[in-house]
């Protein structure tokens, strides 16, 4: 099921056949990969046609559809704060379990991560996971986001594991100043590319503009000043009622526990 594309030369887009987009960036002496996907097939033999070094991973957060194939690494670098999430999310495939958690490396707010030559900062954003934590690749300008700010179409707060919108939007404001520090060229690379251009503008990337508007629409569901719709059937997942409401170029599916 995989397939790849080559964004620039050494950096990588996979696909799992499955809408998840992770990332493959080479460097001197080693591989970075962010995020691993969740299609059936191991994914070791797919990376080994496109590199032999040395690969360091890296897990935005601890989803199904972005750490699956953790355990066939050595270690791999995830926040604590989502290692509650994994039994419940491994638990869904029913043919592997969750790796223990001394399998993963701790990722901390600020802390960099050396990758065969590349240096990668981690910033946490808590929002769509208590862990959600966003990389910054700096001799590439490379930006993972994976789904702590959506794709283009919302992020998804409804779900088991989400943080507080209070604690999203204090940490939305801090990303904010630095990802408007970032280079022009900066390249951003989220959990699910193509929900880019499924918005209804056509193409709504994740931009210093988009993170702006988030935090506003955070404080306008905190307030009461947002005007939400009741979310599709399947958005309702382990709570109910769920709704949807935007702002600006912001979106997202959320439900009372992350009010209040």
């Amino acid at each position: 099921m995989y397939t790849s594309k080559e964004l620039a030369p050494g950096v990588f887009e996979l696909s799992d056949g499955l809408h998840s987009s992770f990332y493959l960036v080479l460097g001197e002496t080693g591989a970075l990969l962010v995020d691993t996907g969740m299609a059936e097939e191991p994914l070791q033999p797919y990376l080994r046609t496109l590199t032999d070094l040395p690969v360091t991973v890296m897990v935005t957060h601890g989803h199904c559809d972005h750490v699956r194939h953790a355990a066939e690494f050595g270690k791999v670098y995830l926040s604590p704060e989502d290692l509650p999430l994994l039994p419940a999310h491994f638990a869904r495939f029913g043919d592997v379990s969750a790796p223990a958690p001394e399998h993963f490396l701790p990722l901390t707010d600020g802390q960099t991560v050396e990758a065969g030559g590349l240096r990668v900062r981690c910033i946490a954003l808590p929002g769509h996971s208590l862990g959600s934590m966003a990389f910054y690749e700096s001799s590439r300008h490379l930006l993972f986001t994976g789904d702590a700010l959506g794709s283009g179409m919302g992020v998804w707060m409804q779900l088991v594991g989400c943080a507080p919108l209070s604690r999203y939007r204090e940490k939305l404001l801090r990303f904010s100043a630095f990802f408007e520090s970032l280079p022009a060229d900066t390249a951003v690379l989220t959990g699910h590319s193509e929900q880019r251009y499924m918005h209804p503008s056509g193409d709504n990337p994740v931009c210093p503009e988009l993170v702006r508007d988030m935090a506003d629409l955070c404080e306008d569901i905190l307030t009461g000043h947002a005007r939400p719709q009741e979310a599709p059937p399947m958005m309702q997942r382990e709570y109910r009622p769920v709704w949807i409401a935007s702002r600006g170029r912001a979106s997202m599916v959320y439900s009372e526990q992350v009010i209040g």
